[in-house]
């Protein structure tokens, strides 16, 4: 055996002395796997043509590299409305909801670990059900709860019960979303907050109170940044949440605009529905507040041959006809 090699065997006999090292190795593969390759796959297709780029770029080709996706995204006519304006109600949602969750949830495990209120027990586990629950339900209960009878369907329970009609932006909208995923996420919060609050030395609390310092002083000077940490790890992953969610912010959030266009349509029931017929390009103002032009287009699907017979020239000519292109 050469010495090269002996050295080899040494090694992997040492390793195998130390498993965890194994572990990382296997871990780190998996991560590879699973996040590093879809996530640099993902980048390198967003610079190259897909299969409807012909369709939306005349001369293009599948597999072509461009900066066409980048561009509509960032500085198209379009980007407010498909990426800036999206980005920015994520952000704002994610900030009320955190603050929602961090509050309560400090305040609940502080209650729990350090006061005397009765039915500690119960509290401790009933505050971790609203995570076990989808977030949807959670926003689904809200509106059968709030639910207006102005918005059509089945009235919510202050309306049926006592004829209580809730103003808009109670039952839809940014208010509704961000409580229904603060409650949610509150779990987070008063897990991580109970269990550093219950491992933190009290006797560094009451010398500080034998020493002369006042019950905020102790606080912020000794509890809060023992609990710093466990506070950052809610904060990223309630906020994280946040921002990925879809599910409570469809439910609590879409019908805010869906209502808005359905209600200044011609012909709107009592439940705010389209009875009028609206044609292609027909002009829709007509005893409305809120005039709009209703008009459509092909949808460029593959399954349809006219479709297929050029589109894009298609599509261009009617948005014309509508005023929509110049």
């Amino acid at each position: 055996m050469t010495f090269f090699s002996m050295k080899i065997v040494n090694r992997i006999r040492k390793s195998l002395q130390h498993p965890e090292q194994w572990w990382g190795a296997v871990i780190l593969l998996f991560l590879v796997i699973v996040v590093v390759i879809p996530v640099v796959y993902i980048i390198i297709s967003s610079f190259v043509f897909d299969a409807s780029g012909p369709r939306m770029v005349r001369g293009a080709k599948a597999g072509q590299w461009t900066f066409f996706y980048w561009q509509r995204i960032l500085t198209s006519s379009i980007s407010k409305s498909i990426f800036f304006k999206p980005a920015l109600h994520s952000l704002l949602i994610s900030i009320g909801m955190t603050a929602i969750s961090l509050t309560t949830g400090s305040v609940m495990a502080w209650l729990v670990v350090r006061t005397n209120i009765p039915w500690k027990r119960f509290f401790s586990v009933t505050l971790i059900i609203p995570y076990i629950v989808p977030s949807w339900t959670v926003a689904l209960a809200w509106i059968m709860i709030f639910k207006s009878r102005q918005f059509g369907g089945t009235p919510g329970m202050l309306s049926y019960l006592f004829g209580i009609e809730v103003p808009e932006w109670i039952c839809y909208g940014y208010l509704p979303i961000i409580i229904t995923l603060g409650v949610h996420y509150i779990p987070y919060t008063f897990i991580l907050m109970r269990g550093t609050l219950a491992n933190i030395d009290s006797r560094l609390e009451e010398s500080a109170e034998l020493l002369g310092a006042g019950r905020l002083e102790v606080l912020r000077i000794i509890t809060f940044p023992l609990v710093l940490p466990a506070l950052g790890a809610a904060f990223i992953l309630t906020f994280s949440k946040g921002l990925g969610g879809f599910a409570a912010q469809r439910i609590a959030g879409l019908n805010r605009v869906v209502s808005s266009v359905q209600g200044s349509s011609p012909g709107s029931g009592p439940s705010g529905g389209l009875s009028g017929d609206l044609g292609n390009g027909q002009d829709s103002s007509q005893g409305a507040g809120h005039p709009f032009l209703a008009g459509r287009i092909l949808h460029p699907s593959p399954a349809s041959p006219q479709a297929n017979r050029g589109w894009a020239e298609q599509a261009v000519r009617q948005l014309q006809e509508l005023g929509v292109w110049n």
